[in-house]
């Protein structure tokens, strides 16, 4: 049988594990400010959070002013996937990544392209017409269209 002291040190180690746990795991401030990036002559102010979820989904590949649509991911482990993917998606990572597989090779069309980061998702989105991104807000600079995603999600 476990000590009164013991026991005491074992609840400590535990919750200072959790802590420690629960702390990582949380988003960092301003993690959650990410936007939406268009290609600056698409003409689009604003986009519908039910639209950007089909774009994403390969459910919707036109849109009204920008013709065919050409979606980008950021890789897998950039926080600002993990914010877009739970908030627009309502997925985590890995369970979007299996459904673009699914499609894929139910011949329902091809993942979003993926960039290898900010710099390069900039770069694609201002010089293809169509193009369409996210970023984290601090990495948006000029030559794109940027939508806050507090406001295509309506918060």
């Amino acid at each position: 049988m476990k000590t009164h002291g013991s026991l005491i040190k074992w609840t400590l180690l535990t919750g200072c594990f959790l802590f420690v746990v629960g702390v990582s795991a949380a988003p960092a401030r301003g993690e959650s400010d990410v936007v939406v990036i268009l290609n600056s002559g698409s003409g689009v102010k604003t986009l519908a959070a039910s639209d950007l979820k089909r774009i994403y989904q390969g459910k919707k590949k036109l849109l009204d002013g920008i013709g065919v649509l050409k979606p980008a991911d950021l890789p897998g482990d950039a926080p600002a996937r993990a914010t877009f993917s739970r908030e627009v998606l309502g997925k985590d990572v890995s369970a979007v990544q299996r459904a673009y597989m699914k499609r894929a090779l139910a011949g329902k069309g091809q993942p979003p392209k993926e960039v290898s980061g900010s710099a390069e998702m900039l770069s694609f989105v201002a010089a293809t017409p169509g193009a369409i991104g996210y970023l984290p807000a601090a990495a948006a600079k000029g030559g794109v269209t940027t939508i806050g995603l507090d406001q295509v999600m309506g918060k």
